[in-house]
Formats: structure tokens, C-alpha cells, sequence
């Protein structure tokens, strides 16, 4: 199952969208009925002033007790200053 989210973008801290999208993520994902994510896809600005290494990092420790903790994180370049959730499927 696949769902698409353009809402969330966020220009000031990784590990506040990381936690902001994982948050709405596993909302929308257990009112859906799925128990696992298998992929999260963001974009990530050339100038949000956010490494990609660093986003993975924070991914990791806020996902590690919920139904996204074996995700896969795909990160896109993006123009701009946001970090944007693309979209994320489960099963």
C-alpha cells in the first residue's frame, strides 16, 4: 500500500521533521491498518542546511521503536530550503 503527503515541509530542523513526518507517518499508517513501513521517500533542499548523513542519523534513533524502524529512507535532492515527505508505503 502506497500513500502520498505533500503537507509537511519544514526548513528549520532534520530532527524536527524526522520526528514531525515519522509521527504522521505511523498515524496515518495504523489508521490504515499497516503494521510495517517499508519506505519512506523525502526530498531534502540543497539549502535546508541539513546533511544528508545527519537526516539518516536522526531517522534512525526516532524510528527505533515504532512500525518504521525497518524502513527504508530514500532522500531526493530538492531545490529550496525544505524538507518535504514524499510519500511512504507499508504492508
Amino acid at each position: 500500500m502506497s500513500f502520498q503527503e505533500k503537507s509537511l515541509q519544514r526548513s528549520d530542523c532534520g530532527a524536527t521533521f524526522v520526528f514531525s513526518a515519522e509521527d504522521q507517518v505511523c498515524t496515518q499508517a495504523k489508521e490504515n491498518r499497516i503494521s510495517k513501513i517499508a519506505k519512506i521517500q523525502v526530498e531534502l533542499g540543497e539549502d535546508s542546511h541539513i546533511t544528508e548523513d545527519s537526516l539518516r542519523f536522526c531517522f534512525q534513533l526516532l524510528s527505533e521503536k515504532t512500525i518504521a524502524r525497518e524502513a527504508v529512507l530514500e532522500i531526493e535532492p530538492s531545490t529550496g530550503n525544505a524538507l518535504t515527505l514524499v510519500s511512504f508505503e507499508g504492508e
